[in-house]
């Protein structure tokens, strides 16, 4: 006879901005082992179930990218090269265009890792060393409306990258060069990827983003079992509060947050920043504020737990 259990689980990114989930696992027959294999698959596929793309997308650009840092770039096709787009991809058609799209921006990283290794690159010995990250957004929608525009793409870049991609785009302009990513509420960058992720579409089997193969995934806990399904998440001590979605009864839960103790970043860590201003990163107000490449944070509050909610999971 089937039964359900629950369980949460923590990812941990290196800016310090952490997932807290809490999901169930409907267990066929009688309750397996927790240490079998079929234990483990239902686990993963359970929660495979309460994942979108866009929560792995947010989580990898939080562990890989870091406010006032790193860049956010954006090309564009001149008249000329939507010509050249068009030739190549054969046809007028969005679907063709996109596909030829994608293409060049495969050829556009090639020539980025080309100048970067050139032995006559101007680009600092730095910059040659620590490679090339990016997260890229093939995209062809209005994130408002949805309805199809010109084909761009959008790049989030490390630093030591940026100028190499900057110099290699041949089909048009690149945007973005001059400010480094702003991320109000200790650095998060979810709203940015849900910002961007709006203007990309699937097409067949692929990706709705395109990572570079040197990105590290986040930490992820081990599942532990829920001792209160229906009770509110509990944040670790001194996190701060980003988001939480709505409580629902016999529905998965998730709140975001950040965690001090976690940050990688933080000035005094390896490789972090002197001060907050420095990091492009707002710790001074107590909501969630969208990020942005191009314009300052939009200012939206979330609310908290209030007194007299049930016991807190863990």
């Amino acid at each position: 006879m089937a039964h359900v259990e629950w369980f949460t689980r923590e990812y941990i990114s290196r800016n310090g901005v952490c997932d807290k989930v809490k999901y169930f696992v409907v267990l066929d027959g009688d309750s397996p082992s927790r240490t079998g294999r079929e234990y483990k698959r239902q686990l993963r596929r359970a929660e495979k179930n309460v994942q979108e793309a866009k929560t792995d997308a947010a989580r990898s650009a939080n562990n890989n990218f870091r406010a006032g840092r790193d860049y956010m770039l954006t090309v564009t096709l001149s008249p000329e090269g939507l010509g050249e787009l068009t030739r190549r991809a054969g046809s007028e058609e969005p679907d063709a265009l996109l596909v030829s799209m994608r293409k060049e921006f495969v050829n556009w990283v090639r020539r980025a890792k080309r100048r970067m290794k050139g032995a006559d690159s101007t680009l600092a010995e730095g910059a040659k060393a620590e490679g090339l990250n990016y997260m890229a957004w093939v995209c062809d929608l209005d994130g408002k409306t949805g309805e199809l525009v010109q084909p761009h793409i959008h790049v989030l870049v490390n630093a030591e990258g940026m100028q190499a991609m900057a110099e290699t785009w041949k089909l048009g302009f690149v945007f973005g060069t001059g400010r480094k990513l702003y991320a109000a509420h200790h650095g998060d960058l979810t709203d940015l990827v849900e910002y961007v992720m709006k203007q990309s579409r699937q097409i067949g089997t692929e990706k709705r983003y395109i990572p570079s193969r040197n990105l590290d995934k986040p930490v992820a806990t081990a599942p532990r079992p829920a001792r209160n399904p229906d009770a509110p998440l509990r944040l670790p001590k001194g996190a701060s509060l980003i988001c939480a979605e709505e409580r629902r009864a016999g529905r998965p839960q998730k709140v975001r947050y950040y965690r001090p103790d976690k940050d990688c970043f933080k000035a005094g860590a390896k490789g972090g920043a002197d001060d907050g201003e420095a990091r492009g990163v707002d710790h001074d107000h107590h909501g969630p504020v969208r990020a942005s490449a191009d314009r300052g944070g939009q200012r939206d509050r979330a609310g908290t737990p209030g007194r007299g909610e049930p016991e807190l999971d863990t």
